[in-house]
Order: C-alpha cells, then structure tokens, then sequence
C-alpha cells in the first residue's frame, strides 16, 4: 500500500501548497472573521450563539486530545 502511494505520488505545485495552507479552517475561519469586522457585519444571534458553543466545547477537547498525545510520547 505504502509502495503504490510512492509511485503515485505527485509533487504539488506552489499554488496547490499555498491554497491547501489557506483552505485549512484553522486559517479560513480567522480570515473570515477579520473580513466581517472589516466590513462591520454581523452575523444573526443564532449564528454567533451556535460559533461560540462550538468554540466552548471544541476547545476543552482540543486540549483534552492534546494532553492525550503528550502523555503517549515516551521520552528516554
């Protein structure tokens, strides 16, 4: 499997790099956000109120997954 993935493999061209680094919603979302201040547009309440309890819960998980992974690395 390893191998065939090997042979397939296709260097990606700058573009390809540049919009695969940007289309990542860690960087998307952000930008989307400074757009709509630039603009002073606010979205609905029920969009803000659902981004936040998102952004609530997804963050207590996300260092619950990262204290996960550090405490799997075995350090010698």
């Amino acid at each position: 499997m390893i191998l065939l993935g090997f042979l397939k493999h296709r260097e990606k061209t700058l573009h390809q790099k540049l919009w695969g680094s940007i289309a990542s919603p860690v960087v998307f979302m952000p930008i989307i956000g400074l757009v709509l201040n630039f603009l002073q547009l606010n979205p609905g309440i029920i969009v803000t109120t659902v981004v936040q309890n998102l952004g609530a819960s997804t963050s207590s998980l996300a260092l619950f997954t990262f204290g996960l992974t550090l405490g799997s690395i075995k350090i010698n």
